[in-house]
C-alpha cells in the first residue's frame, strides 16, 4: 500500500509539472489555403479566421509578422515593436517556435494581445504571423476537426512535396470540408466542371482524408499509385482525378471507406484504374470514367452508378470475382473494348436504362450467371458483341441512340521508333477531339492486318497526327485503321421515355424516364442549376 501511495504521489508531482493539454482551435474556424501563401519570417501564415475582427486569412501575405515576441506559457504575447490592432481579433496566429496555430482572442494594446489558450513556449524574440493564407501541406490539414472548413483558392498549382494524409475524422453531423473556389468562397458551387477549379499536382504523393469529410471543386493530378483516397461516408463533389502515369495499375481515386458518395466527378488513368472501389457501397451520380485501362475497378460489393458515362476504356467497369449486386442505372457506355465486365462467380447485378454503344463486348460475365443478373430496358447498338454469358431482358431495344460520333477510317502508322509513335490521318480533326493523356481506341487491324486493336495513350496532339505512347502496330507499317470519338452525348428521340419504370404501382401516376445518362431537355422547367443546392 505504501508503495502504491508513493507511486501515486510521484505521478501527481510529475503531471503537475507538465503543461496543460492544448485545447483545439474553434471548430468554426475557416481556413484559407493559397498556392502563393507568402510569409517572410514565419514558416506559415495565421491561416484561419473565426469572428470578431477583420478576416485577414484570404490574403497571401500575413497582415503582421514580428520577430521579437515574448511568450511565457500563458495566453499573453507581447512585442516591443508592436503593431497589434483590434481588427486582428478572431484571426489565426502562427507561433514559429512551438509550431502551433492560435486564435487572437483579445486586443490589449499595440504591444500586447491574448490568444485562445496558453502557448507551449517561453522566451523572447519569438517569431509570429497573424493573418495570411497557408499552403496545402499535411501540417495544416492535421488541424482538422468536425465542422471545420478549408477553402482552397484557385491561384496557381499546388505542387506536393510530401503526402497530405490525415487520420482525423469529421462527424456524421459535422463534416470536415475541403472546398475549392476561384475568387470568393463558394463561387464554384453552381459551375461544376469549371476550368477555374484549383489544381493539386500531387506528383508522386497522395492526398488522403479519413471518415466524414466533404471534398469539392478540385482538380487532382499526379502519377503515384493513387492520387486521392477517402474514408467512411465521405461526400465528394465535382472533383477531377487524372493519374497521368503510364505505369500499369495506378489509380486516379480510391474508395477506401464504406458508403462514400461521389457526384459529378471525373476519373482518368490511361494505364490503370480511373477509380478503384476497394470498399463497399459507394454511390456514383453523374460521374465520367474515361480514357483508362479500367474506368472503374469495382473490387467490392454494392456499388451504385446512376447517370454515369464510361468512355473509351479497355474495360469501362470491371466487377471482380465474388462481388455481388452492382447496379448501373441510366448509364451510357461508349467505345470500350469491354463495356461492363463481370469476373467469375459475380452474380446479382442490376443493369437498367443503359446505352451500350460501339463496344467490343458490351456486357460480359466470366461465368454463365444469366439468371442471376437483371439486365433489361437497355439499348445495345453498334457493338461487336452485345452480351457474353448474360441474358438480355425482353424489353431490350436495338434502336440507334443517335449519339454524335466523329469517326476516322484512314488511320496510318509508319513510325516505329517512338515513343511517341505517330498515328496520322488525312481526315485530320484530332485536335478538336483529343487531349494529351487521353486514349484513342483503334477498333480494327487495318488494310493488311498490322494494327493491333486496342486502346493507346496519347502523348501529343496535332490536327492531323497523334503521338502515341506505344506502337499501335506489330512493328510493320499499316493503313486503314478505324477509330471513333463521341462529341455529343445527347441521345435522340428514340431514347425518350423508353426507360423503366413508366408507372409507379399503386399510385396511378405515370413517369417518363429516358434511357442513357443524359435526359432529354424539356421545353420548359425549373431554374435551379445542378449543384447550387
Amino acid at each position: 500500500m505504501k508503495r502504491s501511495l508513493l507511486l501515486f504521489a510521484c505521478l501527481f508531482v510529475f503531471c503537475a509539472g507538465m503543461p496543460a493539454a492544448q485545447a483545439a482551435i474553434s471548430a468554426t474556424a475557416e481556413w484559407d489555403i493559397n498556392a502563393n501563401a507568402a510569409p517572410v519570417s514565419a514558416t506559415y501564415g495565421g491561416g484561419f479566421y473565426v469572428s470578431g475582427g477583420t478576416d485577414y486569412s484570404q490574403q497571401a501575405a500575413p497582415e503582421l509578422e514580428l520577430t521579437d515576441v515574448a511568450t511565457n506559457t500563458s495566453t499573453t504575447l507581447t512585442s516591443a515593436t508592436g503593431g497589434f490592432t483590434s481588427a486582428m481579433v478572431g484571426n489565426g496566429l502562427y507561433l514559429d517556435d512551438d509550431g502551433e496555430w492560435y486564435e487572437v482572442a483579445s486586443y490589449v494594446s499595440t504591444n500586447e494581445i491574448t490568444v485562445d489558450r496558453a502557448t507551449n513556449d517561453t522566451g523572447a524574440n519569438r517569431t509570429i504571423a497573424i493573418g495570411g493564407a497557408v499552403p496545402l501541406v499535411d501540417a495544416v490539414i492535421e488541424e482538422a476537426q468536425p465542422g471545420m472548413t478549408f477553402h482552397v483558392k484557385s491561384d496557381g498549382t499546388y505542387t506536393f512535396g510530401a503526402d497530405v494524409f490525415t487520420s482525423l475524422d469529421g462527424d456524421v453531423t459535422a463534416r470536415v470540408t475541403v472546398s475549392g473556389y476561384d475568387t470568393t468562397h463558394g463561387d464554384l458551387a453552381d459551375t461544376w466542371g469549371s476550368s477555374d477549379r484549383p489544381v493539386l499536382d500531387t506528383q508522386g504523393w497522395q492526398f488522403t482524408v479519413d471518415d466524414y469529410w466533404r471534398v469539392e471543386h478540385l482538380t487532382i493530378t499526379g502519377t503515384d499509385t493513387y492520387l486521392f483516397n477517402v474514408g467512411l461516408s465521405c461526400v465528394v463533389t465535382d472533383v477531377r482525378c487524372i493519374n497521368t502515369s503510364t505505369t500499369a495499375n495506378r489509380a486516379g481515386a480510391v474508395v477506401g471507406g464504406v458508403a462514400s458518395a461521389w457526384t459529378g466527378c471525373e476519373f482518368v488513368s490511361p494505364a490503370g484504374d480511373g477509380c478503384l472501389v476497394s470498399n463497399n457501397a459507394p454511390i456514383f451520380l453523374g460521374c465520367y470514367f474515361h480514357d483508362s485501362a479500367t474506368g472503374c475497378d469495382v473490387a467490392n460489393s454494392y456499388a451504385l452508378f446512376i447517370g454515369c458515362m464510361f468512355d473509351t476504356c479497355t474495360t469501362g467497369a470491371s466487377v471482380t470475382n465474388t462481388k455481388v449486386t452492382e447496379r448501373f442505372v441510366n448509364c451510357t457506355i461508349f467505345n470500350c473494348v469491354t463495356g461492363v465486365g463481370n469476373g467469375t462467380t459475380v452474380k446479382g447485378n442490376q443493369i437498367v436504362n443503359c446505352i451500350f454503344r460501339s463496344c467490343g463486348t458490351a456486357l460480359s460475365s466470366g461465368d454463365d450467371w444469366r439468371s442471376s443478373h437483371f439486365v433489361d430496358y437497355n439499348v445495345f447498338y453498334g457493338n461487336s458483341t452485345d452480351v457474353s454469358n448474360v441474358a438480355k431482358g425482353p424489353n431490350t431495344l436495338t434502336s440507334d441512340p443517335e449519339l454524335t460520333i466523329t469517326s476516322w477510317t484512314d488511320l496510318a502508322c509508319a513510325d516505329h521508333a517512338g515513343p511517341p509513335y505517330d498515328l496520322t490521318s488525312a481526315t485530320a480533326g484530332f485536335s478538336a477531339v483529343f487531349s494529351v493523356n487521353e486514349v484513342i481506341r483503334i477498333t480494327n487491324t487495318g488494310d493488311t492486318a498490322h494494327f493491333v486493336a486496342g486502346c493507346y495513350v496519347i502523348d501529343s496532339v496535332a490536327d492531323g497526327s497523334l503521338g502515341l505512347h506505344t506502337d499501335p502496330t506489330d512493328g510493320n507499317d499499316e493503313t486503314g485503321g478505324v477509330a471513333a470519338a463521341i462529341t455529343d452525348w445527347t441521345p435522340g428521340d428514340e431514347m425518350k421515355a423508353a426507360g423503366t419504370p413508366s408507372a409507379i404501382p399503386g399510385t396511378g401516376a405515370t413517369t417518363y424516364i429516358d434511357i442513357g445518362a443524359l435526359q432529354l431537355e424539356a421545353a420548359s422547367g425549373g431554374t435551379v442549376t445542378w449543384g447550387s443546392q
